[in-house]
């Protein structure tokens, strides 16, 4: 018993630095980040000053702490996994999820509950898979044909076949009608094509076939961010590592740097730690280089001087040159009216902003105010800082403002004429026409006799 005592102490400490987070996040205030710090401290990942700082707080709290209780794991009968199928759902997904498609099951399922898939699918445990998201539009699916292209390129690079007995237009087929079961004129459709099921190996060669999924879900957007667009976003460099090159083109589930990316931009406050816990140049993020590190620990340092919080952040390549947003493009409004898109070399290439591309020179003939040309090309952080605009492009955005960079504000500090002009442009694009070939209309009547 006496050998087993320290080992009972790291656990109560663990546990309790665990509910020292838990009740951080239910206060709202979001535990600190790990990137954050060179010398992450344990459990729950807050910034130490160092080893002895970790080493001494451990001691104080095991002192202060008893072992938890602990309670028996329960076996549950397949009747009692079930029910709690149904009695675990939040209510997000009992009021969002309208539809599901698994090629497992063979079909589909409106009954949010059985929207589940498989613990051993490698795109669960491994990340093996890729997906997709098209936009549900007053009963039509807006650039499906497009997305689901740059779906199976992605397919092809993260070297998975499509499922047994599916092919690319029964998977098209397939998407409409998961669209007309959901009886949803509008929201978003997302799909995966996964490695498949076979085990917990690395390897997709273990998996008895690949798997397709789809989800037909909708999003209500806040009465406060309905007019978002109109006071715009605030940006920061991002101090989250990019993907290389190659992963960064292949829209993967691997999305764990974009998620950090995010929370980072929104964490509204940090701990304050002395400088020697940011970021320094050449240390922390392996690779990246002297210039870029100092860029990054200029960045981060404002965001703790602030302690505010910001809508996206902004990935950096190597070079220290504008890549993209978590989940969007960025476009860059020069002073000389040329509007600059970074090019899909680490940034992903975007549907909707390849759209934006193709229409705007169309506009501009048309007479669009503010906007001569557009290029694509690289552009620094400190160009994209003196832009006279800036927006991000996304399906579901389509067009959104930047107001502020770091502590820069971006031209005068308000929504720009361009970005409104092709945001407007955009959602005009977006809604059905007859002959148009951006939509396909979703055969309601097939699976649910709607007219």
């Amino acid at each position: 018993m006496a050998a087993a005592a320290p080992l009972v102490r790291t656990l109560a400490t663990a546990a309790a630095r665990l509910r020292s987070c838990a009740a951080a996040s239910s206060s709202g205030r979001a535990p600190a980040a790990a990137w954050r710090t060179l010398e992450p401290c344990g459990p729950c990942l807050r910034p130490q000053r160092g080893v002895a700082a970790a080493a001494a707080g451990t001691e104080a709290a095991a002192a202060q702490e008893q072992p938890p209780r602990t309670v028996p794991t329960r076996r549950l009968t397949s009747q009692e996994a079930v029910e709690a199928l149904y009695g675990s759902q939040h209510e997000a997904q009992r009021s969002t999820f309208a539809a599901f498609y698994s090629s497992e099951l063979g079909g589909i399922v409106t009954d949010p509950a059985l929207m589940v898939v498989q613990i051993d699918d490698h795109m669960l445990h491994r990340g093996h898979g890729v997906f997709d998201t098209a936009i549900l539009t007053e009963g039509h699916l807006y650039q499906l044909d497009q997305h689901l292209q740059r779906f199976l390129t992605n397919a092809a690079r993260a070297n998975i076949p499509l499922p047994p007995g599916i092919s690319a237009e029964q998977m098209r087929r397939t998407i409409l009608e998961t669209a007309a079961a959901s009886c949803k004129l509008n929201g978003f459709v997302r799909y995966w094509l996964s490695a498949g099921r076979g085990g917990f190996g690395l390897s997709g060669n273990e998996c008895l076939g690949s798997a397709f999924y789809c989800i037909v879900y909708t999003h209500e957007t806040p009465d406060d961010k309905i007019d978002e667009y109109l006071r715009g976003w605030r940006v920061k460099t991002s101090p989250v590592p990019i993907k290389a090159p190659f992963f960064s083109l292949i829209k993967s589930n691997n999305y764990l740097p974009n998620a950090l990316n995010l929370m980072d931009a929104q964490a509204e406050q940090y701990d304050q730690v002395g400088r020697e816990g940011r970021l320094s140049s050449g240390v922390g993020w392996r690779g990246v280089g002297e210039e870029l590190g100092s860029l990054l620990e200029d960045a981060q340092a404002e965001q703790y001087d602030q302690a505010e919080q910001y809508d996206q952040g902004i990935f950096v390549d190597t070079d220290g040159n504008v890549s993209e947003g978590p989940n969007m493009n960025v476009a860059c409004l020069l002073e000389d009216g040329t509007l600059v898109v970074p090019p899909f070399e680490s940034a992903l290439n975007g549907i909707t902003v390849q759209r934006m591309m193709e229409l705007l020179p169309g506009a501009i003939a048309a007479g669009m105010e503010g906007v001569r040309r557009v290029e694509q090309r690289h552009i620094s952080v400190a160009e994209a800082k003196a832009s006279k605009e800036v927006f991000l492009v996304g399906s579901s955005l389509p067009i959104m403002p930047v107001v502020q960079w770091d502590i820069s504000a971006i031209g005068d500090g308000s929504v720009g004429i361009v970005a409104l002009q092709i945001r407007s442009m955009m959602r005009d694009d977006m809604k059905p026409r007859e002959g148009s070939n951006q939509h396909l209309e979703v055969p309601y009547g097939y699976l649910t006799g709607m007219m």
